[in-house]
């Protein structure tokens, strides 16, 4: 992204980003408040939306020159909801997202079905390929998504919160399998209002505020107690992982909190 500005028709909000590379193998969180442009960001990197200035490059090319089906098969992208018409199958999901690589009429070749068959395996859902969506849990679910985009066999994944809603068991296995996915070499792009998880899955950290960057670095840097108060308010604590020195941690102030740490107990 380069020198990228992005106003909607129907307000004064203006999104603003000088510049942002996204590299593979990366695995890079984007954090904010509601409204900060988040989602936003993600859409343009997409090229679901266009900037009003500036312009954004995929691999030397201009986004927007570049045809949809081109662009599929460099980027995945899962937005923050995915309504389905139909109570389809895993199995019919994750081959929905090889789509942009079929060839003629658009039959399966070896290489596509070989291709579906390694994303539900990434995700774990191998024995559920024939469940419907409906009997899934909401881990099961997202993870059949992420797969989804996986089987595009894209080189960036851009996921607009994907673990919204989930309890944090499934929370956590999604980043895992976000993890891994940046481990085998894949650029990962994600937005999230979880801290935590955040801090100890991903390499860098993009905090925004009001359509633009506030600060951007590895977590131990971005999630100071000073950054988190400007951002969400003045009742969290930042305190260590137990077990991951570099990984802070956001808690929320008890009631009993403010007392204590004015006193310096913190």
């Amino acid at each position: 992204m380069h020198n990228i500005q992005f106003s909607y028709d129907d307000g004064p909000w203006e999104l603003n980003v000088d510049s942002f590379t996204l590299e593979k193998t990366s695995c890079v969180g984007i954090l904010g408040p509601n409204g900060s442009g988040k989602s936003t960001l993600l859409r343009l990197a997409a090229g679901i939306l266009n900037p009003v200035a500036g312009h954004i490059t995929l691999k030397g090319s201009n986004l927007t020159h570049l045809k949809r089906r081109d662009v599929a098969r460099s980027i995945g992208y899962l937005p923050q909801e995915s309504p389905m018409l139909f109570d389809y199958t895993v199995d019919e999901v994750v081959r929905m997202g090889r789509y942009p690589h079929l060839q003629g009429m658009g039959l399966f070749s070896v290489e596509d079905q070989n291709a579906v068959q390694s994303a539900l395996r990434t995700v774990g859902l191998e024995k559920l390929a024939s469940r419907p969506l409906s009997h899934l849990s909401g881990g099961e679910r997202r993870r059949a998504l992420i797969a989804s985009v996986l089987a595009q066999d894209p080189e960036l994944m851009l996921l607009d919160e994907p673990t919204s809603g989930l309890d944090i068991h499934h929370a956590a296995e999604v980043f895992h399998v976000v993890r891994s996915l940046a481990n085998r070499g894949i650029g990962i792009l994600l937005v999230t209002h979880d801290l935590n998880l955040v801090s100890l899955f991903c390499d860098q950290l993009i905090l925004m505020r009001e359509g633009g960057r506030f600060v951007e670095g590895a977590p131990s840097k971005v999630l100071s107690e000073k950054n988190v108060t400007a951002l969400y308010g003045k009742d969290f604590l930042v305190q260590s992982h137990p077990h991951h020195t570099q990984c802070p941690m956001v808690l929320p102030m008890g009631p009993d909190d403010a007392k204590t740490k004015s006193e310096g107990a913190i």
